[in-house]
């Protein structure tokens, strides 16, 4: 799970997202360093069997 978050964190900060609406999340998961996040609901929308829950992250050491 650490590798797809840090993975999939470096390389939406480093992305555009022009009109979308992904700055209105209420919770955003860090990847390795403090300026790379990416929001939860991104990161479910694009690894829907990975990341299922926030229970989820919680369990495997992400804090809310």
């Amino acid at each position: 799970m650490k590798n797809l978050i840090e993975e999939v964190a470096k390389d939406f900060t480093a992305q555009s997202h022009g009109s979308s609406d992904y700055w209105k999340d209420t919770m955003f998961v860090r990847g390795e360093n403090d300026d790379q996040f990416v929001p939860l609901s991104y990161l479910q929308k694009k690894h829907p069997e990975r990341v299922e829950s926030l229970g989820q992250l919680q369990s495997e050491g992400y804090v809310y």
